[in-house]
């Protein structure tokens, strides 16, 4: 997968029906879909060189035109400026609507409602109720987390100097207790666990 998408103009997350064949006479064909049209990659399983491809013709425009953030990404988007955590909403609906997503969550204060911009991730407009200035001092955001869960995890690579790639990372527990970070770097992939209590990293 990582020699396919080394070699494939649109990112990772932009692909779809992702399949990965079984070797063949030392080779692996990569296939996935997306808004352009099908991919397809044959590998070299020893060395990861691209043996053979099929690309839809995308252009620069294309590319630039079509690169959206992820409901997630404008989810933590909105809970960047939120005044609450996303932990004490409830209720939450994440609709695309092509240009914009438009966010929408319950919580004990009332409605919260954001508009925010797919290409961009700014918040176009906002609907919040009144909210104690107080009621945020619990803990930490998300975001505060996430960050600190990435940066522990690749504290513990020897000699890690930058590059890692395909990061994942989810909160998991109630109230958060652990974080799963998955990456790959200098050609391996990684499987972690963060304690957000006591700021340990476990490798699975």
């Amino acid at each position: 997968m990582q020699a396919a998408y080394a070699e494939c103009p649109i990112s990772s997350r932009e692909a779809e029906h992702i399949l990965v064949g079984l070797e063949h006479d030392g080779v692996r064909t990569v296939t996935f879909g997306s808004e352009f049209g099908d991919f397809a990659y044959t590998i070299d399983v020893y060395t990861g060189k691209v043996l053979e491809k099929s690309e839809p013709e995308i252009t620069e425009e294309m590319l630039a035109n079509a690169a959206r953030i992820t409901g997630k990404e404008a989810r933590s988007a909105v809970f960047d400026v939120c005044p609450i955590r996303s932990r004490d909403a409830f209720g939450m609906r994440i609709l695309d609507k092509g240009d914009v997503y438009l966010i929408i969550f319950n919580s004990d204060y009332g409605m919260f409602s954001y508009t925010v911009d797919a290409k961009t991730g700014e918040i176009l407009e906002k609907d919040e109720p009144e909210v104690p200035e107080d009621s945020a001092d619990a803990g930490p955001s998300d975001s505060d987390i996430l960050k600190e869960a990435r940066e522990a995890c690749l504290a513990t690579l020897d000699g890690y100097n930058g590059g890692a790639e395909n990061m994942r990372l989810t909160l998991k527990g109630q109230q958060y207790r652990v974080v799963d970070a998955q990456f790959d770097w200098n050609g391996k992939h990684y499987e972690m666990q963060y304690d957000v209590s006591t700021k340990t990293v476990t490798t699975k």
